[in-house]
């Protein structure tokens, strides 16, 4: 008999005011145990008194009515704690007076006693198991000082009911088992919905958020590359910052929700941690100066050679933790320390900022907090910072811990696992200097116009010969008539979306050359980049469109 026949026959014993969504776990496990005790004391009741003509089955009947108007005090919003309590002191009292009218002790009453810390540990946990004992020990005293002093001339007690009462004590138990089970995995089926629902909020979200600050951040872009806008840049400037910042913060919930769902994939490769650390000081020495700090690093030269981890998490993780201590100091200096201890990197992010209480210091990695409410509104950030990095540090193998005193600076310490390896050092190049000029043929495959305006004005700042088209049947009727060695392709259009066209492209291109298309998408979960690669897709550029994300895009295609 499945464990929802007895969850679906008590239901109506809940309250109604609550959405049956909203009753508590532990409500609703107290109304199961209820109404299975008051089953099997009426059963058992029943067939003492009538067929075996025990007075302690009357105790029993007695107890049946009094789960009776339990049930009906739970219906009526009884809390769940004090009805457990209720619950306890009813079932004990109901064995206390089974054993009044018996001249010996009936072992299976004895077993019954099991009954409390079994409830307690489903109910509440180990902790709670322990009040379970603790209850089962008192009553046991009881069951002793009525062997003392008896109240009552006890009857015989015969091997038929001993017989009785343990087989009652069999199915009771497994139907509360059973009812547990049932109910840990509707709530986790719960839970599980719940995430899925969040991610796909967040995912639309992203979406929503991203096309308007393409617009934003591209057309701010094209504006700085433009002469005679040199009263306007100190804006525009602003505008951009303030639109980078605004990407940040959606990237930080995007990876949050990647790690609460684990699906945040790691890439180890050979890392030199020594030069990472020095880029991520040159990135940000900019921001501590415009505050007037000074941003110094004092790193082992130990550092200085390849050790296996993901480059791009581990730099994430210390440029969360340097920003974090730069956003915090007024004055003074950030010292950024760098050390190798028993196979693993210590990186210490030392500030002489606002530094923190005991009672912050225990919340800084939890998701969505700041040391102080008006933390946010001073210094902004999105409170995922230091939690994104603390679980990213956990994956890879390490910990952040962090020690400060209030208005006297604080210490973060970063422990990654090191491991040299041997690698021969290559030389990355960065792009630097003016736009290059690449000629190539563009098919630009956009439905919203802000967009379309952003990546046209892009494409020929970089000298590329640009056809655009407002949806996929558009793109396939000009991939007919045309060659082009670059095709940029929205997913989500009207009419056909980028997926569907894409489909219909390579089915067109077979004997043919491949032409290189890649997504442009708002959409950047891990599942929308997977259907852009089944596609048929070559890769992914997530908006908002920059220069940085595309221009080495366009150095990929060779000129046909």
């Amino acid at each position: 008999m499945r464990a929802s026949f007895f969850i679906d026959s008590i239901d109506w014993l809940l309250p109604k005011k609550s959405e049956k969504r909203r009753i508590s776990f532990e409500l609703r496990m107290v109304a199961a145990i209820t109404f299975i005790a008051m089953t099997t004391a009426f059963i058992t009741g029943l067939i003492l008194v009538i067929f075996l003509k025990h007075h302690s089955g009357y105790v029993t009947l007695i107890f049946g009515l009094s789960m009776f108007l339990l049930l009906l005090a739970i219906k009526l919003e009884l809390n769940a704690n004090i009805a457990m309590i209720i619950l306890e002191l009813l079932t004990g009292t109901h064995f206390l007076g089974c054993r009044a009218f018996e001249q010996r002790v009936d072992w299976p009453l004895i077993i019954w006693l099991s009954i409390f810390p079994l409830l307690r540990l489903l109910y509440g946990g180990f902790r709670h198991a322990l009040y379970g004992f603790l209850f089962t020990g008192i009553l046991g005293f009881g069951f002793y000082l009525i062997e003392l002093f008896p109240l009552l001339s006890g009857e015989v007690v015969e091997s038929t009911i001993s017989l009785l009462r343990s087989v009652s004590f069999l199915p009771a138990v497994f139907c509360i088992t059973a009812i547990f089970y049932y109910l840990r995995r509707e709530a986790l089926f719960r839970a599980e919905e719940a995430t899925l629902a969040r991610t796909m909020f967040l995912a639309n979200m992203s979406h929503e958020l991203r096309t308007p600050m393409n617009g934003v951040l591209g057309i701010t872009e094209l504006l700085l590359l433009e002469p005679g806008i040199k009263p306007y840049r100190e804006q525009l400037e602003l505008v951009h910052r303030s639109g980078k910042q605004m990407v940040s913060l959606i990237n930080d919930i995007l990876d949050y929700s990647k790690l609460e769902s684990v699906k945040l994939d790691l890439e180890l490769l050979p890392t030199n941690i020594f030069l990472l650390i020095q880029d991520i000081i040159s990135l940000l020495t900019p921001i501590a100066k415009s505050k007037q700090l000074e941003l110094k690093s004092e790193i082992s030269p130990k550092l200085d050679c390849f050790s296996l981890t993901d480059p791009i998490r581990c730099k994430q993780i210390l440029t969360n933790v340097i920003i974090n201590a730069i956003k915090f100091t007024e004055t003074g200096k950030v010292s950024v320390l760098g050390a190798v201890q028993n196979n693993f990197m210590i990186i210490r992010i030392i500030d002489t900022g606002i530094g923190m209480s005991e009672e912050i210091l225990e919340r800084i990695f939890v998701p969505f907090q700041q040391a102080d409410v008006s933390f946010t509104r001073r210094y902004g950030g999105s409170g995922l910072g230091l939690a994104i990095s603390q679980r990213l540090a956990n994956l890879l193998g390490g910990k952040i811990t962090a020690k400060s005193s209030l208005g006297e600076g604080s210490v973060f310490e970063v422990l990654l696992p090191f491991q040299e390896i041997t690698r021969e050092i290559k030389q990355e190049k960065t792009l630097t200097g003016e736009l290059p000029k690449i000629p190539l043929k563009v098919l630009l495959v956009e439905d919203n116009h802000v967009n379309q305006v952003v990546a046209l004005g892009m494409l020929k700042k970089c000298g590329c010969l640009v056809k655009p088209k407002s949806n996929g049947e558009e793109a396939v009727a000009t991939f007919l008539e045309e060659q082009f060695d670059l095709i940029l392709m929205d997913c989500h259009m009207p009419v056909m979306d980028g997926f569907q066209a894409t489909k219909e492209i390579r089915k067109l291109e077979v004997g043919n050359k491949r032409t290189k298309i890649i997504a442009l998408t708002a959409s950047a979960m891990e599942d929308d980049v997977k259907a852009c690669l089944l596609s048929g897709m070559d890769s992914v550029i997530a908006k908002p469109l920059t220069f940085d994300s595309l221009v080495p895009v366009l150095k990929s295609i060779k000129i046909s």
